[in-house]
Order: C-alpha cells, then sequence, then structure tokens
C-alpha cells in the first residue's frame, strides 16, 4: 500500500500521548491525519461518499465518546476505591488470612494497587475481599 503524501505514518503509529494506543494502533491524531488527506487528495471527478464519509466521522465521534466514558469509568472506580478505604479505617474487621484463619483486627490505613485494595492492619496487609466482616464496637470489645 503507497502512503499517503503528508501522512507520517512513523508519528502516526508510535506517539507517547495520553490519547493514542500502543504502537501498533492508530490513534486519534492519525485518524484525522487520514481523513483529511483522503479528502485532499480525492480525484475530483469522482469525489468520495458522503456516506461513507459520515459513517467514518461518525465512527470517529464513537471512539472518542467511548474513550471520554472509559477515562469516567477509570475516575469513578478509584473514587469508590477511596471511599471503600475512608469507611473501613478505624473499624475493627474479621477477616481469613493466607492459610484460611478467622482472625481481627483494626483497619488503620489502606492504598490502591494495581489489584486493587490493600488494606493495613498493623503490621500485615490484606486485600478487601479478604473481609468477612466489619464488627460494630461491642463486638470488638471497645
Amino acid at each position: 500500500m503507497d502512503p499517503i503524501p503528508g501522512i507520517n505514518t512513523q508519528t502516526a503509529t508510535s506517539g507517547t500521548g495520553a490519547n493514542e494506543g500502543p504502537a501498533n494502533e492508530l490513534g486519534k491524531g492519525a485518524f484525522l491525519q487520514l481523513l483529511v488527506a483522503q479528502l485532499r487528495y480525492q480525484n475530483p471527478l469522482e469525489p468520495a461518499d458522503s456516506q461513507q464519509f459520515m459513517a467514518q466521522t461518525a465512527q470517529f465521534t464513537s471512539v472518542e465518546k467511548l474513550e471520554e466514558i472509559a477515562a469516567s469509568m477509570a475516575s469513578l472506580t478509584k473514587n469508590d476505591d477511596l471511599a471503600t478505604i475512608g469507611n473501613l479505617v478505624g473499624k475493627q474487621v474479621q477477616y481469613r488470612d493466607s492459610i484460611g484463619n478467622l482472625l481481627d483486627a483494626k483497619v488503620t490505613a489502606g492504598k490502591i494497587d494495581s489489584n486493587g485494595i490493600k488494606l493495613v492492619l498493623g503490621e500485615d496487609e490484606i486485600r478487601v475481599d479478604d473481609i468477612v466482616a466489619v464488627l460494630a464496637a461491642t463486638d470488638a470489645g471497645g
């Protein structure tokens, strides 16, 4: 396939911008460059099909909106994780350790990593999924 004049395929496929995907995918900028080049270099005697042009524009808009939704969902997920940590810090919880023993401890802190929420219980760290109960003050002896 011949390259389209004015399109730098190195920039279009290996950028590091926040809106661009992995090196083997075209980002939004490359898509717009290709669309403009297609219009610029079309044969004036056989112009591009307007339905195809509208379909490409609609597809671009859909991809852009999906990226916005994904960013919003990531933000909501992080906010939800932080709220979970905030609700558990200072609470007495019952959890299962790595060998299945049922233990009680007070949550002193929490953090978010690539595997989700981790809660700090004194010297130990557990996943929030390991909690089996949040104990009331009277259940925890205080």
